[in-house]
């Protein structure tokens, strides 16, 4: 494919060479070769190469963090579009072994410890920011014991408005639970909670729960549709604000590993089926990306390892994406910050950002 750019008197050239991929792949890479010819002609001689560049159609990018948030897993994430900030509610420490309290900020730059002691210690507690009432809601999660280990399971209900944590005390509630999901709804302006575990975070063959339940800001309304999600936790939602859609992936069924993609309306739950999807895979993280209009998939735990891999959700199939440098790791949550217009992924030791754009580097 040639381009042609009138550049003052000169005329550029970009020659794009597709790499060669079997048919009906998306190839990884471009290699664009960038010319200029000094007297405007269609003429071109080795002489006028300038540079050549290589192109990742999409790249996960590294930021740096120190300090930073440092976690074995069971922490949640969401984003404050007010004020422009990425919350995470850390549930333990890096080597796992005490569960903690701590509430970080991201600003797009760097990550700022807000607070460590405003809420109980807990894991794998479910958070979701309200954009009509303008602060962060978080459900449940198992509680720390007096060795500061995974205990109870709780039922309770908190908000964060980005500088101290209260709890409130709805006249109903759903059931205790850990790893359960939580999004905004911004079309009907309620947080949509599904499933979860009502014992341990920690293990798998505990009893799974299939509800859903919605959070106006005052209260919680269990939803009765006629068709739902078969139960799971450690699974991943994100709102799909064009189509208003909550998205639903995967997760940690009864003794069985999900790979299945649901969407719910406000009414009921269909479940879809897409040409192609991700495999089966609990505890990987996802968001919606509104300047694309796509959901970003990453990671999970899919049986025997873990991914590495990259998926988007169109609302009619599911695109693997090989994005280049993307993070390893075991444990992962991820938001969209609309601000810079790109998904933040946190592995517990390292922060990404992932705008789905290609990214390009001299060579």
């Amino acid at each position: 494919m040639i381009h042609r750019h009138l550049l003052g008197g000169c005329v550029a050239i970009l020659l794009c060479l597709l790499p060669f991929a079997s048919f009906g792949q998306r190839p990884t890479t471009e290699e664009i070769l960038i010319y200029t010819n000094r007297w405007g002609d269609l003429n071109f001689h080795a002489e006028d190469l300038l540079a050549l560049l290589r192109c990742d159609l999409a790249r996960w990018k590294s930021r740096p963090g120190t300090p930073q948030p440092l976690s074995f897993g069971g922490f949640s994430m969401t984003y404050d579009s007010q004020r422009g900030r990425v919350v995470l509610f850390n549930g333990t420490d890096a080597e796992g072994t005490v569960v903690v309290s701590e509430t970080w900020e991201w600003d797009g730059e760097k990550w700022t410890l807000e607070d460590t002691d405003g809420l109980s210690r807990r894991l794998g507690a479910a958070i979701a920011y309200d954009s009509v009432r303008h602060l962060t809601t978080l459900f449940g999660g198992q509680q720390a014991n007096a060795m500061q280990q995974p205990g109870a399971t709780q039922a309770d209900t908190w908000t964060w408005n980005g500088a101290a944590w209260t709890q409130l005390s709805p006249s109903t509630s759903p059931s205790a639970r850990v790893g359960h999901a939580m999004v905004f709804d911004s079309s009907r302006g309620v947080a949509v909670l599904f499933g979860g575990d009502d014992s341990d975070f920690l293990v798998l063959t505990a009893p799974r729960l299939g509800d859903t339940w919605e959070w106006n800001g005052t209260n919680w309304t269990q939803r009765a549709p006629a068709v739902s999600p078969p139960p799971r936790f450690r699974f991943a939602m994100a709102f799909d604000s064009v189509r208003n859609r909550t998205v639903l992936f995967g997760g940690q069924g009864e003794n069985v590993l999900l790979g299945d993609t649901w969407e719910w309306d406000g009414t009921n739950w269909q479940q879809k089926t897409p040409m192609q999807s991700p495999s089966a895979r609990r505890g990987h993280g996802m968001t919606y990306d509104s300047a694309r209009e796509r959901v970003v998939l990453f990671g999970g735990e899919v049986g025997v390892g873990f991914s590495d891999e990259t998926w988007e959700w169109d609302g009619t199939d599911w695109t693997p994406i090989p994005a280049t440098s993307a993070p390893t790791s075991d444990t992962w949550a991820m938001a969209y910050d609309s601000t810079h217009s790109e998904a933040v992924l946190f592995t517990g030791e390292s922060t990404h950002v992932y705008d789905g754009l290609p990214g390009c580097s001299g060579r």
